[in-house]
């Protein structure tokens, strides 16, 4: 009998997927969740510790080399929302369920399973997308933030594994009754009000073109609904492209981790898009291998508002 793996995004989109699956199925796989960064190594990794098996893939970007090299499996299914590269060709073993327009991942994978327990899923729609409504919806995106912001690696995937296991056997609303991971989430937002301090003093706005552009440089990675609830909290005004520039030093150089949003529906994806990055139409992301500046970032916007795209 083949090995059954899943490779999961590590966010809440990621693990409401990962659930469906279980709940669907009466599969028993070995799962690992992980960034999008590192999924060739984990693909690596996997084929070097097994001889035959099965690959489920949920909420992770695909590309035409990641695609090929998930073929080495005996069957996979990969199951995905982002707007991303091309994919020209698909083996025969190798089943790619894409839906850009999908609010999340988890809806694509319940729609494929025929999975009918709308609550996870709009659970999942509220946070992957930022419109949260549900006290439940804010302390799982909370939890699952501040676990990535505590641990690393495979550490964390066995955190979000844990996590997976206590929502399927006992459902989302015992993880507010856990005394370790409410204090958790409280030392998360207790640090999160100090970083939108923090934020409030380094966000620069701008108006180019008639657009409304707020941008932020940092040598920290601040998470985003935390830019974008500084902004709803100290302006009166929607911004057209919010952008963080996280710049970090890598081989002896500085790169620029370009995180991309909009608060009034323009598609952002194509600014990512043109820097090999991906992710959303209206929340997405590139990595530059240089310095890029807000003055830099102004003169990229320039050419798509002159095309009228953003």
């Amino acid at each position: 009998m083949n090995q059954n793996f899943v490779l999961s995004h590590w966010d809440a989109d990621g693990l409401i997927s990962y659930i469906i699956f279980i709940k669907s199925t009466n599969l028993k796989p070995k799962v690992y969740f992980i960034p999008v960064g590192a999924l060739t190594k984990s693909l690596c990794f996997l084929l070097n510790n097994s001889d035959k098996a099965n690959l489920y893939i949920f909420d992770i970007s695909a590309s035409q080399k990641a695609i090929k090299v998930s073929s080495a499996f005996e069957k996979v299914l990969w199951i995905d929302h982002h707007v991303s590269e091309k994919i020209d060709q698909i083996p025969s073993n190798v089943e790619f369920v894409l839906d850009e327009e999908a609010p999340s991942a988890a809806q694509v994978v319940a729609k494929y399973f025929n999975f009918n327990d709308e609550y996870l899923v709009n659970l999942a729609n509220e946070i992957d997308t930022n419109n949260i409504k549900s006290e439940e919806g804010f302390f799982l995106r909370d939890l699952t933030n501040a676990l990535k912001w505590k641990y690393a690696g495979i550490l964390l995937s066995n955190k979000f594994r844990s996590l997976a296991k206590q929502i399927i056997s006992k459902g989302v609303d015992s993880l507010q009754t856990n005394e370790s991971l409410v204090s958790l989430v409280n030392e998360y937002r207790k640090r999160n009000e100090n970083l939108k301090e923090e934020i409030r003093k380094k966000i620069e706005v701008f108006e180019l073109e008639g657009r409304k552009i707020a941008i932020i440089e940092t040598t920290f990675n601040y998470p985003m609904h935390l830019i974008l609830e500084v902004l709803e909290e100290n302006y009166n005004e929607k911004f057209d492209v919010v952008a963080s520039l996280n710049h970090k030093l890598a081989n002896k150089k500085i790169i620029t981790r370009m995180e991309l949003r909009t608060q009034t529906d323009k598609p952002v994806i194509e600014i990512a898009l043109q820097f090999n990055g991906g992710g959303h139409k209206k929340a997405c992301g590139a990595t530059l291998d240089r310095f890029i500046s807000s003055k830099d970032f102004l003169e990229i916007l320039k050419p798509f508002i002159e095309k009228g795209i953003i």
